[in-house]
Order: C-alpha cells, then structure tokens, then sequence
C-alpha cells in the first residue's frame, strides 16, 4: 500500500513538473496530442505564411499559480481583436503562465516584468491547439511579444504593424501582393522588415525580381534591407553574393548614419552572413575599417562589430593573419576604447614574429597606457616556451 501510495506521489511531481515546462511556453491550460500543436491559419491567406495568430488581448485578471509544479502567476487573457487568423477567436479566453522575475530555469520558462495587470492592453502571437489558444514564443513577425500598451515604448509601432498585418491578410493575392510591396518601402523599420520578409518566402519569381529592385533602389529602412540581404543570399547564392548590387548595398550600411539599433541590425547581419560563409573575409574587414571610419555611428557599436572575425576564424573562412592586421591597424586608434578593444582581440590571436617585432615600439611609446599594458603582456607570453 506504502509503495503504491508512493508511486502514485511521484507520477503526480513528474507530471506536474512536465506541465510546468509546457507552461512556460505560455500555457496553463491540458495540453493536446502534441500531433495537433500547430495548426496553421495560413490557410486563409496564400500570401502571408504564418503560422500564428495575431490578437490585440485584455487582461481579465492574474492570480498566483498555486499549482504544485507551477509558475509564480497565470493571467486570464480576452481577445479583443484578430489582425491575423480566424475572426471566430474574438471574444475567445486563454491563460499564460509565467515568472516575473528570471529564476534561472533555462529558456524554457516565459519571463514577464513587471506581471500583466488587470485591464491591460496586449497584442500577443497566438497558437490554435485544438479548441483552445496558447502563447506562441516562435513567431515570425520579427517584434518580441507581448507588446504591452502600458510598459513597451515600441507598442505603437507594434501595433501599426500589426493593422498592416491584417490589410495584408484580409486582401485578396493580387492585392496582397501589391500591399507588401508598398509597405516594403515603410519608413517604419518593423513593418518594412515583415513585408520584406513576407515577400521572401512567396514562391514566384516576381517576388525576387521585386526584392532584387528594392535592394538595388535602397528605398527600404536599414533593418528592411540586412533582412533583403539575407534572402537575396539564400533564394540566389552566389549570384548575388559576388554582384555589384550587394556590394554597393553592404558599403551602404556602414557609410550612412546609423543609429544603435540600425548599427546593431547591420553588424548582426553581417555576423550571421561571415557564419554562413556568404561574404569574403578581406570584404568583411574592408566593411568593418569603413564602419569604424563612420563618424555617424557610435564608439560602443564600432567596439561591437569586433565580433565580426570571431566565426569565420574559428571556422577557417578567415586568415588569423589578415585580422591580426586588421587589429593592429587599430592599436593606435584616437579613441581609447576602440584601441584596448583591438589590443584584446590581439590576445587571441597568433602573431608572427614580425608583427611581433612591430608591437615592441608600442609598448614602449603608447598612445594609451591600456593597450602598452596588453601589448606587454602579449610579447612576454609569446616569449614564454
């Protein structure tokens, strides 16, 4: 009896444990086969491929998750309103269980901060799992989600991407088409950025053709184009990769004005295509002296893009002597950050003997005492056997 008593004890943990993991997925209702997880409303449209729905929602009430394997809270969320997906959902319920604060439980767990309120105004990406709705952490809509009227300085902007989602998704195609191809040129980074990648994943040509003319134009915002970029690269390869249209898109980047978040696209960009090994290493250093040239971007992002040689050293797409050039060209930089950052780059790096030679009339008449002190360090290293 003890021992029946006892198993019956550590099925409900383990099975409370699981629901919690579900949970932070955004659930906190049964959970169906798993076969009917994803149900796609893209159904409805053959332009727009996404599998979530897009709901403007209201907070009913949050309470504690009292379950015994559970999160900190469960609110109760109303849809108000459908940009995307069945108009049947409006007025539908659904709950989300998450922690407010980080509990270090791994990615799998929903953080909110502050916790959802009462009355609150949200727009979330939203999955169908049978009858039921539940959060859906892996949209393509490129904005994170929830989007909070109350707490999320990007709310208005969420939102008019999310009516622009719904003129797209309530068009007929040849409408629709024509819509993202408008929007495409949106000044708003969020909108332009979705349409682009949008029209990326139609499967006729003149989708390309479009997406080819709009990067050669440059109409598009900066985000619009790094993801124009990045399609371009995977539907065409190298025919696109060794054009003149892509360079002259690339240099664009790096010699307009830019702001934090453009500069911080730009260099994700550029990181993620160095991974794929779509652009020359000599180019990618080329691109990356032109951004640190870049009066218009800022000292912290300049010290950001010296991630960029990390993935093609590591995975050989990159001569360890070519970027120790390019962070010795550097050490001398006027701008103290950038010159220590250089230097600690160095630290990783193998250098020849005669850039080590070059280094030691730097560390006796530095321009920054930081970097004498790196550069000292680095020469006693390669000193020792």
């Amino acid at each position: 009896m003890e021992k029946k008593f006892l198993l019956g004890m550590l099925f409900l943990i383990v099975n409370g444990w699981i629901e919690g993991i579900l949970a932070g997925y955004g659930t906190a209702q049964p959970i169906p086969d798993s076969k009917s997880l994803v149900q796609s409303v893209s159904e409805d449209t053959s332009v727009i491929k996404e599998k979530s729905i897009l709901a403007l929602c209201k907070v009913i009430e949050t309470q504690p998750d009292d379950r015994p394997v559970g999160m900190e809270f469960i609110s109760t969320m109303e849809v108000l309103h459908v940009f995307h997906g069945p108009d049947s959902f409006t007025g539908r319920t659904f709950q989300v269980a998450y922690y407010e604060k980080n509990m270090n439980f791994g990615r799998a767990y929903q953080i909110i901060n502050p916790k959802l309120e009462s009355g609150e105004i949200t727009v979330w990406a939203l999955l169908r799992v049978g009858n039921q709705l539940t959060v859906f952490p892996h949209s393509n809509y490129g904005v994170p989600f929830p989007s909070r009227s109350n707490q999320d300085f990007l709310y208005p902007q969420v939102l008019d991407l999310a009516k622009a989602v719904e003129s797209v998704s309530r068009s007929p195609k040849e409408k629709a088409v024509q819509l993202l191809k408008e929007l495409a040129v949106s000044q708003s980074p969020e909108i332009s950025t979705w349409a682009v990648k949008t029209l990326g994943a139609m499967d006729d040509s003149e989708g390309v053709d479009f997406l080819k003319s709009l990067a050669v134009s440059g109409r598009s915002t900066i985000r619009g184009q790094t993801a124009l970029d990045r399609i371009l690269t995977e539907k065409l390869g190298v025919t696109w990769q060794n054009s003149r249209a892509r360079l002259e898109l690339e240099e664009s980047w790096v010699k307009a004005p830019l702001t934090d978040s453009e500069a911080t696209y730009v260099i994700d960009c550029l990181d993620v295509l160095s991974q794929w090994n779509t652009v020359e290493s000599k180019l990618l250093l080329n691109l990356m002296k032109k951004l640190l040239a870049n009066p218009q971007v800022s000292i912290d992002m300049k010290v950001s893009s010296y991630k960029l040689p990390y993935f093609p050293l590591l995975r050989g797409y990159m001569s360890s002597n070519d970027a120790c050039e390019f962070f010795m060209g550097q050490l001398q930089n006027e701008e103290p950050k950038l010159a220590v950052g250089a230097a600690k780059c160095l630290t990783r790096l193998p250098l020849t003997e005669p850039q080590r030679e070059r280094l030691k009339p730097l560390s006796l008449k530095p321009r920054h005492e930081e970097v004498t002190r790196i550069i000292q360090e680095i020469l006693q290293r390669q000193q020792q056997p």
